[in-house]
């Protein structure tokens, strides 16, 4: 699977030059602060519209009043440099301070996590579309310590939520517990749960039932201290018995004389990208080689 949406990423780049795309899994970074490069947010996805999950997070954490450089790195992003040149960028600093350009340098007057975004018109778009959001921790001073964001489901943990999946029945009773968050150097001042179906809440802990008919959802906790930093955390929750019913459906089924091997069908799409991309490398070493 992993394969297949670095192939598929790779394909976009290669095939849709006409415009200036945000950051993505599996994309070289592009945007760099103080000539370091930003890493993917450790959260990937919000199911609301309006929760502000930036794309991409700091590699390192700064000082008030600090002087800081940001900029693209044009031969990274995923557009020709003609395009790029033509193209209008926007920022949004997230402390009520704009500018324009590839590059611009920028100091924060106040501590707290700030969400830097930029938005890119490139010729012929009607508007300007989000290419980079940046969270920024900026502190008082070196030792100060950031709040962090833990959830329990049912009072179970994972380590990494992009591989463990806590395994649960949708139609029972869930506890879904923040408790274990800490505010850091301050004491948190609020709780807000994206809780993966498009509802909300602000409690530290809560009880919720999901709709049975759904496989599996992506809860997200944010927490915020009394200084304005933000810490967020996400867990992956499968619901058994809905996979289970699949698995209860497919074996007791009447098999057809020919039946369609699902394997192979599903392996089509990650197949067919493995063979363009291999025919493109092909035909580049195939011309290289002739010269």
């Amino acid at each position: 699977m992993k394969l297949f949406l670095i192939l598929l990423t790779l394909l976009v780049v290669l095939f849709t030059p006409k415009a200036i795309s945000a950051h993505l899994a599996g994309q070289p970074p592009y945007f760099k602060i103080n000539g370091v490069y930003s890493n993917l947010y450790p959260v990937p996805t919000t199911s609301l519209n309006n929760f502000n999950l930036p794309q991409d997070l700091a590699a390192e954490n700064y000082l008030v009043n600090q002087n800081l450089t940001f900029e693209f790195d044009i031969n990274a992003l995923p557009a020709p440099k003609e395009i790029i040149l033509k193209t209008k960028f926007f920022w949004d600093f997230g402390d009520r301070t704009k500018a324009e350009g590839l590059k611009n340098v920028h100091s924060y007057s106040k501590e707290g996590s700030f969400i830097l975004a930029i938005l890119a018109q490139a010729p012929g778009d009607s508007s300007p579309q989000l290419l980079q959001s940046v969270m920024l921790n900026i502190l008082p001073d070196k030792n100060y310590k950031l709040p962090k964001s833990k959830i329990k489901i049912n009072g179970q943990t994972v380590k990494d939520p992009l591989i463990d999946v806590i395994k649960v029945k949708f139609d029972s009773q869930l506890s879904l517990d923040g408790s274990d968050s800490t505010g850091g150097s301050a004491q948190i001042a609020s709780y807000f749960w994206d809780l993966g179906d498009q509802k909300t809440s602000s409690e530290k802990t809560l009880t919720r039932t999901y709709s049975k008919d759904l496989s599996q959802l992506f809860p997200v906790l944010r927490i915020q201290n009394s200084d304005g930093f933000i810490a967020d955390s996400f867990v992956e929750i499968e619901n058994t018995d809905f996979f289970d019913t699949l698995l209860t459906a497919s074996a007791s089924s009447t098999p057809t004389p020919k039946p369609k091997d699902n394997q192979t069908s599903n392996l089509f799409v990650p197949l067919t990208g493995i063979i363009l991309i291999g025919g493109v490398i092909f035909i580049i070493f195939r011309k290289r080689k002739l010269k």
